[in-house]
């Protein structure tokens, strides 16, 4: 996948210093060891994939929707921006400390799914098995957001 390939170029020393795993295909799962392997770890989340676009909309377009053509000082493309900020400043930031010979206290999960869009079963889904199965419970997930508890979807749904 050149997303991934892009992501390896761009972040060597992730990949050279993080366990990388990919699950379902496409999906990418780091893990950062820490210091105090009592400590619960932390999840930070981001999604690779974005919205598909539909066959009707196509002619809508000015430029190519997965082109990432840079025009009037813009970069156009489908999901050019969505959750790829945070993706990016997760690696940047862990790139940075892995610079600088950082070692966390707890270990650090980073989890990438590929099908955030289209649910996400296959993708973030599968990996939180893996880790289920591997009896990870973390102390924080960091993700862009959306309801994580019944109680809160049930409040908003009845509303």
């Amino acid at each position: 996948m050149g997303f991934h390939r892009f992501l390896e170029a761009t972040y060597p020393l992730v990949h050279r210093n993080l366990r990388r795993e990919q699950v379902s295909k496409y999906s990418l799962l780091f893990s950062w060891a820490g210091k105090n392997p009592a400590l619960k770890p932390v999840i930070l989340m981001a999604h690779l994939d974005v919205v598909p676009v539909e066959a009707a909309s196509q002619s809508l377009w000015k430029v190519d929707p997965f082109g990432g053509v840079v025009k009037d000082g813009y970069i156009w493309g489908r999901g050019a921006v969505d959750n790829k900020a945070n993706l990016i400043a997760i690696l940047e930031s862990v790139e940075k400390l892995l610079r600088e010979k950082y070692r966390p206290n707890r270990s650090v999960y980073l989890v990438f799914g590929h099908d955030e869009e289209a649910s996400g079963s296959n993708g973030a889904g599968k990996v939180a098995e893996l880790l289920q199965a591997r009896k990870v419970q973390a102390e924080m997930v960091l993700d862009e957001g959306g309801f994580v508890t019944r109680e809160k979807y049930r409040v908003c749904a009845s509303r």
